[in-house]
């Protein structure tokens, strides 16, 4: 299983972005959280590199009214590799 940390910068908030990711992380089975981070939202991410591209597209070709100006990807650093049961959205 890997695990990606992902930053996504743009105009995100109050236009049901991170309510998207959610729902695509349940429909992929991706577990990990999300949460807004100033302009951005920050997203960690846990499965196999198959579902994690997918996910990553799906981050970019959003059914949202967000505008997605950047996505930042990188692999979580080894005190990020906390197996979830699920994905979480942090208040924030």
């Amino acid at each position: 299983m890997g695990c990606l940390k992902i930053l996504v910068k743009g105009v995100l908030r109050g236009l049901g972005y991170l309510g998207y990711v959610s729902m695509v992380a349940e429909e992929l089975g991706i577990k990990g959280w999300g949460k807004y981070v100033g302009d951005a939202a920050e997203i960690i991410a846990f499965g196999d590199d198959i579902t994690l591209k997918e996910f990553i597209d799906r981050l970019t070709c959003h059914e949202t009214l967000a505008i997605v100006n950047e996505v930042n990807v990188e692999k979580c650093s080894s005190d990020a590799s906390v197996l979830h049961e699920a994905f979480y959205l942090i208040a924030g």
